[in-house]
């Protein structure tokens, strides 16, 4: 007789979860399994930017694949994936959102830098797009050679591809 954990069904060591498509687990179940694993696994490659420095999986979500599916949906299309808007909070229904790549990447911890400019502030990212020139150049710039954000974005490079 199978055994239920947590609505999850253990058949023949397995776990059976009810959410795959042409027989492989889907996108939002290889979600929650990753985040997980960052949070609760020493072993994980990415355990000490999560589980290493305290983030953890809510009650709710943490043994319970389908209360997680309930709370975020599936995700809008494939060019979305699991975000904290906190990057200090834990994984739980208020701090989670599906969100594009741009997005996300706008919201790492390594983003220590916003550049005022014209009364706008934006990342280097966001204004190398804006000026349409490598977000390297746009750091080495301003960061290694000190200059402002104006002289950064409006003098040409005088070697292509180069600063």
């Amino acid at each position: 007789m199978p055994k239920t954990i947590d609505s999850e069904t253990k058949l023949g060591g397995k776990i059976k979860h009810g959410d795959c498509i042409n027989g492989n687990r889907s996108t939002e179940y290889r979600s929650w399994e990753s985040m997980r694993d960052r949070c609760n696994n020493p072993q994980s490659r990415y355990y000490k930017n999560y589980g290493g420095r305290g983030i953890k999986v809510c009650n709710r979500w943490l043994h319970n694949y389908k209360n997680f599916l309930s709370d975020m949906g599936r995700r809008p299309s494939h060019e979305y994936t699991l975000d904290r808007i906190n990057n200090d909070g834990n994984y739980s229904p208020n701090n989670c959102r599906w969100t594009d790549w741009k997005t996300q990447n706008n919201n790492k911890r390594k983003i220590a830098m916003l550049i005022e400019f014209n009364g706008e502030r934006k990342t280097f990212k966001e204004w190398a797009n804006i000026y349409a020139m490598p977000e390297e150049r746009l750091r080495l710039r301003i960061r290694r050679f000190k200059w402002t954000m104006e002289k950064a974005v409006s003098t040409p490079s005088r070697i292509k591809n180069y600063l």
